[in-house]
């Protein structure tokens, strides 16, 4: 019977993951390069072979995991054209499993269940997993490395920590943030010995087995370190990266432009997500508590879920229904009410309130220690006991561990996040801790709501003041529930499905205008005479355009200066243009020197096209997109170099 139970949770977090893998494949024909990073990783679809070396300062965005995956995917007959976006979909929605896998072994299952359901349904992790980008990849094997260390400390395993250190050092070769993990174990652990940790472990130990985690992770990463030698060490890295780094100065703000961010982007799954994950985890706690004393293996009082007789009062069931009907109505108020306050803003506040409870109230500690010691036994006397069922679902490690590692990492990440440029997946880990927390908060919720329903049936009559606020309580909890409803203006807002492939059009269109130039002709070429036209395009700061550009069949490459001029011979011989576009306008430096040499290019045309959510908002703040709505459409411009 117990691994029946324990199907039915497998079951619903596979529920989870299949519908999170639906949301990131599904409408794929609308997906393209477009962002300038995915243009830089998926040069090496084109660039790596056509020169013999690698895209101009591609080691500057990152380390070769990403662009490598993609070329390796791309041997694959026949899926050259979803190869860039693979990486970023399988790791997105793997990431469903991991974090559940993560949150289930700190705060159990009600929490990993809830956990599975925000992560599948967040419209931002979607949207993230459907470009060609590394902070999705990366983010999977951050949280696969905290959760393997989290483990190794729990149970002072030098092995897990080596899985620790290796996942660490692959997250390294996708990002150079890659390194996260390591500050947020050392940090957590750290808490947690100080707290309660220096009862079971020794300080040396944890330094010992944090300090594997760490060697592992520097072993793994390290021939690429040792390979950055080549391009002027770390240091060039390092320089590149401090162009980013703003300080202190202006924190508030960023860190109210990445809020902003989350709420342009929250839509519709993020918000269902919220009100699916507290009924199906309510749902299944509920039902696990409802083994029958048959399943116990014993008819005590107190080690069975039957009725317990108190004198003088009705028999006291347990579970009692109206205890899911709670579960259920606050699953279905909390989506409305997410419909309005946007979901991050919503399950950010269910985890700083989570962190609350989790410290005022450990019922989860104690879930922990009764699992350990298989007690069954009630609390109070007349209350109702343990069942197996609530053993099988409390945490696979001390939740405090758990908590301290949430916490610092929350706390770690919101002070940082805004010290960068705000760029929107940068908030992306940050977003983790606050899944981690928000899923600790409720799984602590639904714990607290059992505990209190096991109490003796004397302790659970109210008196009438009780009664009255209580009441009181409910009355001003449903108002919200029903302005939040009145006050919703596009609830099937999603940005997650948008067309992505406007730049490539731009391409095309581009590709046949120099056709039409070189061969001073005014009907539309063919696929085959643009593939085979004798011209070379350059593009300034538009790698997204050059990988469509060549993907066409038209030489293409970047370019990042206006001396362009060539030989007479070769001038006669092959068409040579120029495309300008917002990155370059953008670029320092441009347009001193588009102001000094721009007599030497002529005219040809403009082509506009309409780059996704996340590409604008890298270029503008949210209020100022709504204040310029001319902005959504962007320009390039192409040039004839006589």
């Amino acid at each position: 019977m117990a691994s029946r139970k324990w199907n039915i949770e497998f079951g619903l977090v596979l529920f989870a993951f299949l519908a999170g893998f639906i949301l990131r494949f599904a409408f794929a024909g609308r997906l393209a390069v477009e962002h300038f990073d995915e243009g830089i990783y998926t040069s090496a679809l084109w660039y790596d072979a056509a020169e013999g070396v690698e895209y101009p300062g591609r080691h500057l965005y990152a380390p070769p995991a990403l662009p490598g995956t993609i070329k390796t995917v791309d041997w694959v007959p026949g899926i050259r054209w979803i190869a860039p976006f693979l990486p970023g979909l399988l790791s997105g929605a793997a990431t469903t499993i991991v974090v559940w896998w993560l949150v289930r072994t700190w705060f159990g299952s009600a929490a990993g269940i809830f956990s599975a359901f925000i992560v599948a349904g967040s419209d931002f992790h979607i949207l993230s997993s459907r470009m060609a980008m590394t902070d999705v990849p990366v983010l999977f094997f951050i949280c696969l490395s905290v959760g393997w260390a989290a483990m190794g400390i729990q149970t002072s395993c030098m092995r897990r920590m080596v899985f620790a250190g290796f996942f660490c050092g692959l997250a390294w070769w996708t990002k150079y943030t890659g390194w996260l993990p390591l500050a947020i174990i050392s940090s957590g652990s750290g808490l947690w010995w100080i707290w309660t940790g220096r009862k079971g472990l020794s300080l040396t130990r944890l330094v010992a087995l944090v300090a594997v985690m760490a060697l592992t992770s520097f072993a793994v990463w390290s021939p690429w370190l040792w390979k950055l030698q080549d391009y002027g060490g770390y240091a060039s890295v390092a320089a590149n990266h401090a162009g980013y780094v703003n300080g202190f100065t202006g924190w508030k703000r960023r860190l109210a432009l990445q809020l902003s961010y989350q709420f342009t982007l929250d839509g519709l799954t993020g918000c269902l997500s919220v009100g699916m994950g507290i009924l199906a985890a309510s749902g299944y706690r509920w039902y696990r508590a409802c083994q029958r004393r048959r399943e116990s293996g014993g008819s005590e009082s107190g080690n069975s879920t039957g009725s317990v007789a108190v004198p003088g009062h009705t028999s006291h069931t347990f579970p009692p229904r109206w205890l899911m009907a709670r579960f259920a109505v606050s699953s279905l108020a909390l989506s409305v009410i997410a419909f309005t306050v946007w979901t991050p803003l919503l399950l950010t506040s269910i985890a700083i309130g989570g962190i609350g409870g989790m410290l005022l109230w450990p019922v989860l500690d104690r879930a922990f220690q009764r699992s350990r010691s298989g007690d069954l036994s009630a609390v109070r006397p007349g209350g109702m006991g343990w069942v197996p069922g609530d053993l099988q679902c409390a945490p696979r490690i001390d939740p405090t561990l758990g908590l301290c590692i949430t916490t610092t990492w929350f706390i770690g990440m919101l002070v940082t996040t805004p010290l960068y440029h705000p760029y929107p997946r940068l908030f992306l880990p940050l977003l983790a801790s606050i899944w981690v927390a928000a899923s600790g908060g409720v799984g602590w919720w639904i714990e607290s709501n059992l505990s209190v329903a096991r109490r003796p049936a004397l302790e659970n009559v109210t008196g009438a003041f009780q009664t009255l606020v209580s009441r009181m309580v409910t009355a001003m909890v449903t108002f919200c529930v029903v302005v939040s409803f009145l006050m919703i203006v596009d609830p099937l807002h999603s940005v997650i499905f948008a067309d992505r492939t406007s730049v490539r059009r731009a391409a095309s269109e581009l590709a046949i205008r120099c056709v039409q130039d070189a061969g001073d002709i005014s009907t539309v070429p063919t696929e085959d005479e643009v593939r085979n036209a004798r011209l070379v395009i350059y593009a300034y700061g538009e790698p997204a355009l050059l990988f469509h550009l060549n993907e066409l069949g038209v030489l293409a490459r970047p370019v990042s200066h206006l001396n362009l001029g060539a030989p007479e011979d070769s001038r006669k011989s092959t068409p040579t243009y120029l495309v300008v576009g917002p990155y370059a306008k953008r670029t320092p430096g441009f347009w001193d020197e588009w102001l000094e040499r721009q007599y030497q290019f002529r005219h040809l045309a403009d082509v506009t096209f309409n780059p996704g959510e996340l590409v604008l908002l890298d270029l503008f703040s949210p209020e100022w997109l709504r204040n310029h709505p001319e902005a959504n459409q962007q320009l390039l411009e192409l040039y004839r170099i006589p």
